[in-house]
C-alpha cells in the first residue's frame, strides 16, 4: 500500500509540473545577439563605410530570407578607453534559430554579396587592423503578462 501511495503521489507530481511552468508571469521573447565593438581613433567613418556596404547588405538579406527578424547599428559613448564604441545586434525568432545558422546563412551571405570565403577573410582581417570585437552577448527578451 505504502509502495503505491508513493508512486501515486510522485506521479502527480511530475503531471503537475508543467502545469506550474506554465503559469509563469512572463513568456520567451527573441533572442538578441549584440556584438560590443571598439574602433581605433580615427577610423570610425572607414568602419560605418563598411557596416553601411557589406554588413547591412548582408544582415538584410538574411532578414529578407527569414533567418533573421532584424538588425540593428548603436552608437555608445565609451566611458572608459577600453568600452565600446558600437554595439551591432542581430534578432532571431528564439533560440532553436540558431540551430544549424552557418549551414542556412552561408548561401545567402555568398549570394548577396558574390564573396568567397577567401574575400570574407581578407576583409575581417583588414578591419581588424581598426577595431576589435570586445565581446558577444546573446540575450533574450521576457515579457511580462
Amino acid at each position: 500500500m505504502k509502495r503505491s501511495t508513493a508512486l501515486l503521489c510522485g506521479l502527480v507530481a511530475f503531471l503537475a509540473f508543467p502545469v506550474a511552468a506554465q503559469d509563469r508571469d512572463y513568456t520567451e521573447g527573441p533572442v538578441m545577439q549584440v556584438a560590443a565593438i571598439k574602433i581605433q581613433q580615427g577610423h570610425f567613418d572607414e568602419y560605418m563605410a563598411y557596416l553601411k556596404s557589406s554588413w547591412t547588405k548582408e544582415q538584410q538579406a538574411l532578414k529578407d530570407a527569414k533567418i533573421i527578424l532584424d538588425f540593428g547599428i548603436y552608437a555608445t559613448t565609451a566611458r572608459t578607453p577600453n568600452d565600446p564604441d558600437l554595439y551591432l545586434t542581430t534578432t532571431y525568432a528564439n533560440w532553436a534559430a540558431l540551430d544549424g545558422l552557418d549551414a542556412r546563412s552561408d548561401p545567402v551571405i555568398a549570394k548577396a554579396l558574390g564573396t568567397t570565403r577567401a574575400q570574407d577573410a581578407k576583409g575581417t582581417a583588414d578591419r581588424n587592423a581598426y577595431r576589435t570585437i570586445l565581446g558577444v552577448e546573446t540575450i533574450q527578451q521576457l515579457n511580462v503578462k
